[in-house]
């Protein structure tokens, strides 16, 4: 196999992946729990971490819930969060195989 030819494969990948980072640069994700009472948005920075930006409690909740109900409620609202933004960057893979001429379910190493 012709080396040069596997460089330019390569490099073509490479630009894929920084194409597909850049445009995943900041998104935010909303998960909700308790019929929408209680809401976590969190955002993801490039290809990386996720940081809570913010939680969001209904008034009425707080009168009627004890402290331990509402974690397990902020919770579930993160973890819903959590799924969105796994989800997105499971689409985000995808997109990028196709792009690159290998199926959908190809598993990238990154």
């Amino acid at each position: 196999m012709d080396i040069n030819k596997i460089k330019k494969q390569a490099e073509s990948i490479q630009k894929k992946v920084m194409e597909a980072q850049a445009g995943h640069t900041i998104k935010e994700f909303k998960g909700v729990s308790a019929g929408g009472k209680v809401s976590v948005v969190i955002t993801t920075e490039g290809m990386g971490g996720f940081k809570a930006k913010e939680v969001n409690l209904d008034d009425e909740l707080l009168k009627h819930e004890d402290k331990d109900i509402i974690g397990d409620l902020i919770v579930a609202a993160f973890n819903d969060a959590l799924k969105a933004a796994e989800e997105d960057k499971k689409n985000l893979f995808s997109n990028l195989a196709s792009m690159m001429g290998l199926p959908p379910e190809f598993k990238l190493p990154f």
